[in-house]
């Protein structure tokens, strides 16, 4: 059950993310806060992490399509989900920069993959949210 409910804040997550670009500024922070409750309560952002320990995602196993992707998707959320400043009186929502659970996430995702560590700090040069994690 643990494993389903992770994967369910997973998709909770992603949801999340989409809302923190796209949602009305009117509306934008009770929705994240709300899927953002409802993601850490099912282990979302944990279960994304825990995936790259997983048979076929290992950073020390030769890298495959399906792992490649999952990493870049895995990143850009997490650069979705940085607090990032808004138009709105909602100044920033999202996860602190400095939070463990994202910064475990992205450190996941980048382990031993030069073509992740790559994406990581292209974002962070151009000033991407990404970079506010160093």
């Amino acid at each position: 059950l643990h494993a389903r409910s992770g994967a369910v804040g997973a998709v909770a997550l992603c949801w999340c993310a989409v809302q923190l670009e796209r949602a009305p500024d009117e509306t934008v922070g009770n929705l994240a806060a709300e899927l953002a409750r409802l993601a850490t309560g099912l282990g979302g952002m944990e279960w994304c992490t825990a995936l790259f320990g997983a048979d076929g995602f290992r950073h020390d196993e030769p890298p495959q399509e399906v792992s490649s992707l999952a990493r870049e998707v895995l990143l850009d959320l997490a650069s979705s989900l940085v607090e990032q400043p808004r138009t709105s009186e909602q100044a920033s929502v999202g996860w602190p920069a400095h939070s463990p659970p994202l910064a475990r996430l992205v450190a996941a995702a980048v382990r031993g993959r030069r073509a992740s560590c790559s994406h990581f700090w292209s974002e962070a040069e151009s000033g991407g949210a990404l970079g506010m994690l160093l």
